[in-house]
Formats: C-alpha cells, sequence, structure tokens
C-alpha cells in the first residue's frame, strides 16, 4: 500500500511545474493542505532534483503571482523517503 494518495488536503506533484500556483491558492482558499514535489500520482517516491532551484521559484511564485501575498501562511520543508528528498 502507497503511504501517499491524493485527497483533497493532500496533491501529490511528481514535479515541479509553474501550474503548481493553482494547488497553491486553492489550499489557501480552502481549509489548508500539502503539495508534495517528488511524488507520482500512484504515491512512488521519486525525489526531486535540484532542490534549491526548485525551492526559489515556489518562493518566486508565492510572492510574485500570489495577491495578497500569502507568505506568512506557507512554509516549505525537505522531507526524506526512500532515501529521496520531497518537498512538503
Amino acid at each position: 500500500m502507497n503511504k501517499y494518495i491524493e485527497s483533497e488536503n493532500l496533491e501529490l506533484k511528481e514535479k515541479y511545474t509553474d501550474t503548481i500556483v493553482k494547488e497553491i491558492v486553492s489550499f489557501l482558499n480552502s481549509a489548508g493542505g500539502t503539495v508534495l514535489i517528488g511524488v507520482k500520482d500512484d504515491g512512488t517516491v521519486v525525489g526531486v532534483n535540484k532542490v534549491d532551484e526548485v525551492l526559489r521559484k515556489i518562493s518566486d511564485i508565492i510572492t510574485t503571482q500570489i495577491e495578497p501575498n500569502p507568505q506568512d501562511e506557507i512554509s516549505s520543508e525537505l522531507k526524506f523517503d526512500e532515501g529521496k528528498i520531497i518537498i512538503a
């Protein structure tokens, strides 16, 4: 059984894409949630390459594309699973 299953408060992304802003805004406008980058839709952990670059892109999206600025309501963290890095 997979450890990660998408739900109304968990979104799985195999890799970073600019469309992640939609999920972030959706969670901000609801009860909240978590986006995991580095996990396939079926729950398979694939990890993230270029972690620093992806974190910078997420930060840029949060500060430039979402109004009002939700920086105080969003946090990013690195998780390690199956020897791979996941961004939450």
